[in-house]
């Protein structure tokens, strides 16, 4: 028994993990105030050990946020039509 509780506790973990992650993401792409606030308390929620200092800093160390490019990808159709 005490094997299937460590693989819960190992996917929580995991999943913990890839949320904070998300969590990390969309706070560094936030742009007003207010959406930032509602990101930390998810963050509270989804992980209530990690301080909001703590969360900072990993975004701080992260680095910013890739901005999506405007330019818009070849299309398919012109270079099948040259073939």
């Amino acid at each position: 028994m005490a094997r299937q509780d460590r693989r819960w506790e190992i996917r929580r973990r995991r999943n913990r993990r890839k949320k904070l992650a998300k969590l990390r993401a969309r706070y560094s792409a936030a742009r007003t105030a207010a959406e930032r606030e509602k990101i930390l308390a998810k963050v509270q929620r989804v992980a209530p050990t990690v301080t909001r200092d703590q969360f900072l800093a990993s975004v701080e160390a992260q680095g910013p946020a890739p901005r999506p490019s405007s330019r818009k990808p070849p299309s398919r159709s012109s270079a099948s039509a040259g073939a």
